[in-house]
């Protein structure tokens, strides 16, 4: 169960690498949070192989770039640290898994193509960033 009660959640995502960003889902089950990726969305090739390599999740990059799903990241709550700074607006959140953080934004990138803009967006993004903070008991 999250910190806050709450035992599962799942919503788009979108993680966070330099100026890029891969789309997937984030969610909670059973006091598991995973990403799953969906392509490579922005990321170019060099991105992917760092992430594969710090995830140390091989075939990862390749996946990726074949626009395949595939889980990034799934780890306990209690192995991983969740913030979400004042700049996030609350539309995002950063987990801290060992030496590695991981930004999770809940608003499709500026970048991206869709129909998806102006405040509606703005208003989306950060009622998710709202229910995740709460599902992980972020202050």
């Amino acid at each position: 169960m999250g910190k806050a009660g709450i035992s599962s959640l799942a919503s788009p995502a979108w993680l966070l690498r330099g100026i890029s960003a891969i789309p997937g889902e984030l969610r909670l089950s059973r006091s598991v949070l995973t990403f799953t990726a969906h392509g490579s969305g922005t990321a170019w090739a060099w991105q992917l192989r760092k992430l594969e390599r710090s995830t140390g999740r091989p075939g990862l990059a390749q996946a990726l770039g074949s626009d395949e799903r595939w889980v990034v990241l799934s780890e306990a709550l209690d192995a991983i640290r969740v913030s979400s700074p004042w700049y996030y607006f609350a539309g995002g959140i950063i987990i801290q898994i060992g030496p590695h953080d991981y930004r999770i934004s809940f608003g499709k990138p500026a970048r991206s193509s869709g129909d998806d803009d102006g405040l509606d967006a703005v208003s989306d993004m950060r009622r998710l960033g709202k229910q995740w903070m709460l599902a992980l008991g972020v202050a």
